[in-house]
């Protein structure tokens, strides 16, 4: 265990599809390594009994909750950090190809469990980030990976959020300290 305090929270759906040994058999050559990597990471928080399954929307903790995102895979999940009225949402494997996917949200990759889900459900999701603005974490978008989408006629645009501006900035309190 990496964490061995941590519980994992799971979509129900993707726990009993990556967990369940006779979907390894059914599932395309090129997602079969994906059930054997899913027993070795889970099983030592399972025998210690730190696997807690979700389903669909849910609040796993105060300020995190979970929103349904299949396609890439049966239980894939956007979770959304909310604080102070504002939104972050971490969207795992919704995007896997920034400079392909932005401009054509309908491509899908050979990964995506149901391809069509994950084409529909990423052209949702782009069109409510960019009605919404709130911000993004993407984990195949270049560093920070954290931004905004805009929308530019059928497809989108990704709008990094500048490194600096996650690092505290100086109050200004009248010292010279503080204007350096």
């Amino acid at each position: 265990m990496l964490f061995p305090n941590a519980t994992i929270h799971v979509n129900r759906r993707d726990a009993d599809f990556w967990l369940n040994p006779a979907n390894k058999a059914t599932a395309a050559p090129d997602q079969q390594h994906g059930f054997d990597e899913a027993a070795a990471q889970f099983a030592p928080y399972l025998a210690a009994g730190r696997v807690k399954p979700f389903d669909g929307a849910a609040e796993l903790l105060p300020g995190l909750s979970s929103a349904p995102a299949t396609g890439h895979t049966p239980g894939h999940t956007i979770y959304v950090l909310k604080s102070a009225g504002h939104a972050l949402h971490f969207w795992g494997d919704l995007l896997h190809a920034e400079d392909v996917q932005f401009v054509e949200p309908g491509v899908t990759i050979r990964f995506d469990v149901d391809s069509r889900a994950a084409a529909a459900r990423r052209k949702a999701v782009f069109a409510d980030a960019a009605q919404r603005g709130y911000l993004v974490a993407a984990a195949h978008i270049g560093f920070p990976g954290i931004g905004h989408v805009r929308a530019q006629g059928g497809a989108y645009d990704w709008l990094p959020l500048r490194y600096s501006a996650l690092a505290p900035r100086a109050q200004a309190s009248g010292s010279d300290t503080a204007a350096n």
